[in-house]
């Protein structure tokens, strides 16, 4: 698969790997629905169909798209702010 690129405010990330890109999509979907909103991790988990104790943390670990990421008590959004 190519390379995929997520476009944050003035920024461009490139997307790797398949959970990367599973989980950025689900929420661009979520985002689209509603900008402001924040995703449920377990949520995005389950639209994934991945593990439901896989952490943000590792699966974003040295990628520079976690700067357009945040994650709190449960829930992740995009930082357009």
């Amino acid at each position: 698969m190519g390379s995929t690129s997520l476009f944050v405010g003035d920024n461009i990330y490139e997307i790797g790997g398949d959970k990367q890109r599973q989980i950025i999509k689900i929420m661009c979907d979520s985002y689209l629905d509603e900008p402001k909103a924040k995703v449920r991790w377990r949520y995005i988990l389950d639209e994934a169909n991945m593990e439901e104790d896989s952490k943000f943390r590792d699966i974003f670990k040295k990628s520079k798209v976690a700067e357009a990421l945040d994650a709190k008590d449960g829930f992740v959004w995009f930082k357009t702010e």
